[in-house]
């Protein structure tokens, strides 16, 4: 996980809440005439919060080789020696240790095939599944059997993959999937084809984003092929009339005149012409398709330089919504609600005896709400359901046996929520809304937050209307945490939320994921000329005798290069150890050098727990580094108002404290060109505490934390889109 979930808690020691009674803060909220509201019963929130990292591990990379296995090949690839190949395995070393790459096979003949079985995708550190590939596409390759290049038939073998993978996925999954596909060609296809190969470039972009993914990308490598080879040791034209292969300077039997001779008993063209044809129907290929078009002088400089690490598409905010569970705006104000299923603890205990328990928020425990219980099984009550729904059924997670039911499950059990929106998946089979994605409806606003505010979470032309005629749109309603469907002006106008959120930029990022076996370390900073890719970090002990690190007298180092290491990127880096000697922040340096030069230097900032480091062995670990465009935004979210609850069951069972409010705070996030669409969400839990001798005092409360405004930053969010 790119994000670790970190939930603000500011735990009392104890039961101390009657000890916080007689302390008060001032918040510096405004009210509805513009004055200071100062009060300990609210709170805001403050801080700078940019969007995701679309390079990094939450996204899944999937890349697609597309290899020519015709005699055009055989051509450019004089040697025979399957240079297409070779740089695909190149490749796979490099990013062999990226976690979020998954690589599929095919080639380009007469029609165009998968290599593999199954057109799905592959982890490249599967290798019982990929090397057999690997070895099948050579094969193919150097036999060079299909006289004729189909590309039309490759894009739809593409769109096969794509289609495929989509279907085996989550809709969550596919917003966050980048689909890369890289072909290889050498020569063209047939004449009648060419007009229409850019066009279905473009449309199988367009239908891969209508499908939801991040990203299509088309990269197209060319190999030359001409009148005269450019590179040693092929200094012979290629065979034209009159001419044979005993012009070429390496025996006849080779591969590379056995296939010149081949095409030139054919008919041989204009091999300039033809090259200079095939550039620009590629080029506009890639170009129809979103991503390069290379021209390489000869097989052997086949090089596949995809951005697998490195994204170009910056998402935008749809909206960031604060929303606090635990209390409810009522048409007589705000109302307490302890357990968080949008019934006020008054409205529960209402009834003599109560129907529902106002500190539980599944009082039958059968995967509803109460609210929702009650909503979904109309002239029952949620503590004797009718029955339980199937979806219910089948969202129960029963950790100590699973496969057991609600009434059997030893220890008790929780309702899976997919997607973290804090509605169980079996609520939102009821509701109707995605169990993968938070904001179904692409409309900005949570499914949660519209369920609790009154707006539907199924229809994205909602926000724009006004249910209750109080002049105040839905979706204001949603930000405001007011209620839609009451007509609340006067209240909305006190209580509602205070929202004001201003574009900061966009700027370049590089970022590292947490290291999985050096925990000890974590990123703060990188240089900006930082290459995308698996890193290497390594850890020596003291006294450890090892090539990477310092002399046995020193104290233990971290040694770091990024995924350049061993010149996988034509450059050399060597990294510089770094004694460790305690508990800080350290700056990690690799030298980068060219024929015995240096370059420059790379570098990443660490912090580092000495005493946990001390205990781990001689390690070496691989974290992402990713570069990525992120917008940032400075955010002010103020006049949230918290109420002191009773102790309750909440929504994931969980029990809470006297006092705690849970204040969920959505970060929903689309690519800039695609608005409308369901967003990428993240989400953080800011967990907030107060006492009083009098509720209905506010100066007799206490709250904690005291401070107002709380910050909040990007490491206080988890992604939520699944």
């Amino acid at each position: 996980m790119w994000y670790t979930r970190r939930v603000r808690m500011r735990w009392l020691t104890g039961i101390l809440l009657p000890a916080l009674v007689g302390a008060c803060t001032s918040a510096n909220l405004f009210t509805a005439d513009g004055s200071d509201h100062s009060g300990p019963d609210r709170v805001s929130l403050q801080g700078r919060l940019c969007t995701l990292d679309t390079g990094g591990p939450d996204f899944k990379v999937k890349v697609l080789f597309l290899v020519d296995v015709t005699p055009w090949m055989a051509v450019a690839d004089a040697s025979g020696s399957n240079y297409g190949v070779l740089a695909i395995q190149n490749f796979l070393n490099a990013y062999q240790y990226q976690s979020n790459l998954e690589v599929g096979f095919g080639t380009i003949g007469a029609a165009a095939a998968a290599v593999t079985p199954q057109a799905i995708y592959y982890s490249p550190l599967d290798a019982a599944v990929v090397a057999p590939a690997i070895a099948s596409l050579a094969a193919i390759q150097g036999g060079g059997l299909q006289a004729v290049l189909d590309v039309a038939s490759a894009l739809s073998l593409a769109e096969s993959y794509i289609t495929t993978d989509i279907a085996n996925s989550t809709p969550g999954q596919v917003l966050r999937s980048r689909y890369l596909i890289f072909m290889l060609l050498s020569g063209l296809p047939p004449l009648q084809e060419q007009g229409a190969l850019a066009a279905s470039a473009q449309n199988l972009k367009d239908f891969v984003l209508g499908q939801g993914a991040l990203e299509l990308s088309l990269n197209i490598g060319h190999i030359y092929f001409g009148p005269q080879s450019i590179t040693a040791p092929y200094k012979c034209f290629y065979p034209g009339p009159g001419e044979n292969c005993g012009n070429c300077a390496v025996p006849a039997s080779d591969s590379y005149c056995t296939a010149c001779a081949a095409l030139a008993q054919a008919g041989a063209p204009n091999w300039a012409t033809q090259d200079s044809t095939a550039q620009q129907l590629y080029g506009n290929m890639a170009l129809g398709g979103n991503g390069n078009f290379t021209e390489f002088g000869c097989a052997a400089s086949v090089n596949i330089n995809l951005d697998v690490a490195r994204s170009n598409i910056a998402l935008v905010k749809k909206q960031i919504v604060a929303f606090n569970r635990n209390v409810v705006l009522t048409k007589d104000g705000q109302a307490i609600d302890s357990d968080g299923d949008g019934l006020t603890d008054a409205e529960e205990l209402a009834e003599n005896p109560p129907l529902t328990d106002p500190y539980k928020y599944d009082t039958s425990g059968l995967g509803l709400g109460d609210k929702l219980q009650i909503i979904a099984t109309p002239g029952s009550t949620s503590s004797s359901p009718s029955a339980q729904l199937p979806a219910c059924k089948a969202a129960f997670i029963c950790p100590s046996n699973p496969g057991a039911t609600v009434s059997t499950c030893p220890n008790g059990g929780y309702y899976r929520d997919t997607d973290g929106d804090m509605l169980n998946d079996c609520e939102e089979q009821l509701l109707q809304t995605s169990v993968s994605i938070p904001d179904t409806d692409g409309d900005g606003y949570p499914d949660m937050t519209e369920l609790y505010t009154g707006t539907d979470p199924t229809s994205p032309e909602d926000p724009l209307l006004d249910f209750d005629g109080d002049g105040i749109l839905n979706g204001l309603e949603v930000l405001g945490h007011t209620n839609a469907r009451q007509n609340d002006v006067v209240w909305a106008q006190k209580e509602g939320y205070r929202n004001d959120v201003s574009a900061v930029g966009i700027s370049t990022v590089a970022a590292m994921e947490n290291p999985a076996q050096l925990v000890a370390v974590t990123f703060v900073d990188g240089s900006a000329n930082l290459t995308g890719g698996p890193a290497f970090l390594g850890w020596c002990p003291a006294g450890t005798a090892a090539a990477s690190c310092l002399p046995n007298t020193q104290p233990g180092c971290l040694t770091f290069s990024d995924t350049c290491m061993n010149g996988a990127c034509g450059v050399a880096m060597t990294p510089v150890p770094a004694p460790i000697t305690g508990t800080g922040t350290y700056h990690l340096v690799a030298n980068q050098t060219l024929g015995g030069q240096q370059l420059g230097q790379i570098y990443i900032d660490v912090s580092v727990d000495f005493s946990q480091l001390q205990s781990l062995p001689s390690t070496v670990d691989h974290p992402l580094i990713s570069i990525s465009n992120r917008n940032c935004y400075d955010v002010l979210i103020s006049n949230i108002k918290i109420l002191p609850t009773h102790e309750a069951v909440g929504f994931d069972g969980t029990p809470s404290v006297k006092g705690q409010n849970n204040i969920y705070v959505f970060f929903t996030q689309t690519p800039t060109d695609r608005l409308d669409a369901p967003g990428i969400d993240t989400m953080a839990t800011i967990k907030v505490y107060i006492g009083c001798t009098d509720p209905n005092v506010p100066s007799s409360c206490k709250r904690v934390p005291a401070e107002s405004p709380i910050a909040i930053q990007d490491s206080d969010f988890v992604s939520t889109t699944y």
